[in-house]
C-alpha cells in the first residue's frame, strides 16, 4: 500500500492542475480549456506545443488588438485554442486576460494610456499548453481624425485635418480608402492638409497611427461633403402678374440643396428680402432645398414691369448665378384724390387755390395744377398747367394773369413716382370785378 504522505502529496498535485484548468480567479468560462496536461506526462504523445509568432498589436481607444501566427502552419489544427496574456508594468507575472479559437483577439477595456505587455500561447487538442510568446508592448489611447474643424461640407478640395494620439506617436497614414493600401505615411503631426478625391459628394479620410512602440493603431476616419457649385433650378412668384399693395405675393426658389442662403431682388437694385426653407408658412417642407417668403406688396415701394431676382449661397460657401424670374412683376395703386378747395381772388387778374395734403402712406412725386376754360379739366386737350411742385408741403398756388370776371375751371392732381396721376374734385370761379 503506497505511504499515505505520498498519497496526500499526489492529491495536492492534482488539486493544482485542477486549479490551473480553471484559470485565475474571475475569468470567464472562454477560459475554460478543460485540464491541462503537464509536458512530461506521457499522455501528451510527447508533441511540442507549437509557439505563436508574428505578434502584432493594434491600439485603440480602451483597446488592444491582438494577431499572432503559427511559424508552422501546418500544426494549426493540433491547436484546440490560444491564451492572451497581460502584464501590466511594474508586475513581473502576467495574467490570463482571455482566450480565442483563433487571430486576432480584441482585448477591451483597457484604461487608456497604461502600458501593457501581452503575449499567446497556443494549447493543444489534448490540453497541453506551450510556451508564452515573445512579450510585445502596447498602450491603448484615443486616436481621432476630424476634417475641416468637423464641418460637415466645404467647397475646397484641400482641407484641414486635425489629429489626436497619445504622447509619443511616432507616424500617421491617411489615405482615401479604408484599407489604406495605397495612403500616404507622415511624420505625425495634430494639424495636417489633404486633398480630397475629384467630383462633388462625400467624401471619407482615414488614418491609422504608429504610437511610441512602433505598434499600428485601429483605422479611424472622417467624412465630409464636397460641394464646389450651386444652382438656382427655378425662381419664380405665384398669382398674377399685377398686383396691388398689400397683396401677399409667394416666392418659390428650388435649388435642389439645403442649408444655404435666399433671397430675392425686389426689382434690379432693390431691396433684397430672404426665403426660408424651414418648413414654416408658406414654405412646406423644411430641408428639402426649396425655399419660399410670403412678401406683402410695399405701398412705399411700387414699381412697373420690374424684374425678381434670385439670389442663393449654398452650405459651402458656393454663389449660384442669379436667376430672374420669368414673368416681370408690376405693383402699382392709383394715387389717392385730393381735396381741391374753392377758389378765392384778392385782385382782378388772379385767383388762389389750396388743397389737401397727400396723405403720409401715399406714394408722392409731385403736385400738378390744371387750368380749364369750360368744365372737365381732367380730360380735356387743351387744359393748361398753372403750377407743379415737388414738396409735399406746398398745398397752395396763385394763377395770374386772368380776365376779371371770367369763370375759369380747376383740378389739382397728385402723380406718384411711377407717373400715374389721380384728379382731384373740380371747383371754378372768377377773378375779382375790376371796379373804379
Amino acid at each position: 500500500m503506497m505511504p499515505r504522505p505520498i498519497r496526500r502529496m499526489i492529491r495536492f498535485a492534482l488539486l493544482i492542475l485542477a486549479a490551473l484548468a480553471a484559470g485565475p480567479p474571475g475569468c470567464s468560462n472562454d477560459h475554460d480549456l478543460g485540464p491541462l496536461i503537464d509536458p512530461r506526462d506521457p499522455a501528451g504523445g510527447g508533441a511540442v506545443p507549437p509557439v505563436p509568432t508574428n505578434i502584432e498589436l493594434r491600439t485603440f481607444n480602451r483597446e488592444i488588438i491582438v494577431s499572432w501566427s503559427l511559424s508552422d502552419s501546418g500544426r494549426v489544427e493540433e491547436v484546440r485554442t490560444y491564451r492572451i496574456y497581460r502584464r501590466v508594468p511594474p508586475a513581473s507575472v502576467p495574467t490570463l486576460v482571455d482566450s480565442s479559437s483563433g487571430s486576432p483577439k480584441t482585448i477591451a477595456g483597457i484604461p487608456n494610456g497604461q502600458a501593457n505587455q501581452i503575449s499567446v500561447s497556443a494549447v493543444l487538442l489534448g490540453g497541453l499548453e506551450g510556451e508564452r510568446s515573445i512579450e510585445v508592448g502596447g498602450t491603448p489611447g484615443l486616436f481621432s481624425i476630424a476634417l475641416e474643424e468637423g464641418r460637415i461640407v466645404t467647397r475646397n478640395r484641400t482641407v484641414r485635418l486635425d489629429l489626436a494620439a497619445p504622447e509619443g506617436t511616432r507616424a500617421v497614414t491617411i489615405g482615401s480608402d479604408p484599407t489604406l493600401s495605397e495612403g500616404v505615411t507622415r511624420d505625425f503631426q495634430t494639424v495636417l492638409s489633404w486633398t480630397l478625391e475629384g467630383g462633388d459628394g462625400a467624401k471619407s479620410v482615414h488614418a491609422r497611427f504608429v504610437d511610441a512602440l512602433g505598434n499600428r493603431s485601429a483605422v479611424v476616419s472622417d467624412e465630409i461633403r464636397l460641394d464646389t457649385r450651386a444652382e438656382i433650378l427655378s425662381f419664380g412668384f405665384d398669382g398674377e402678374r399685377e398686383r396691388s399693395p398689400g397683396d401677399r405675393i409667394v416666392f418659390t426658389m428650388e435649388t435642389g440643396e439645403s442649408g444655404g442662403a435666399a433671397e430675392v431682388e425686389i426689382g434690379r437694385g432693390g431691396p433684397r428680402r430672404a426665403l426660408r426653407d424651414d418648413g414654416s408658412d408658406p414654405d412646406a417642407v423644411s430641408g428639402d432645398g426649396i425655399y419660399a417668403l410670403a412678401y406683402v406688396a410695399e405701398a412705399s415701394r411700387q414699381f412697373l414691369g420690374a424684374e425678381m431676382i434670385g439670389h442663393f449661397v449654398d452650405e459651402a460657401g458656393n454663389a449660384a448665378p442669379e436667376r430672374a424670374a420669368e414673368r416681370a412683376l408690376t405693383v402699382h395703386a392709383p394715387p389717392p384724390s385730393l381735396e381741391l378747395d374753392s377758389p378765392a381772388s384778392s385782385s382782378p387778374q388772379e385767383i388762389t387755390l389750396t388743397w389737401s395734403r397727400a396723405p403720409e402712406e401715399a406714394a408722392f412725386a409731385r403736385y400738378r395744377l390744371y387750368r380749364g376754360d369750360e368744365p372737365g379739366v381732367d380730360s380735356s386737350a387743351s387744359r393748361r398747367l398753372v403750377h407743379e411742385t415737388t414738396d409735399v408741403s406746398d398745398t397752395r398756388a396763385t394763377d395770374s394773369g386772368l380776365s376779371p370776371s371770367r369763370i375759369y375751371y380747376y383740378v389739382v392732381e397728385l402723380v406718384d413716382p411711377l407717373g400715374f396721376a389721380t384728379a382731384s374734385n373740380e371747383v371754378s370761379g372768377s377773378p375779382t370785378a375790376n371796379e373804379a
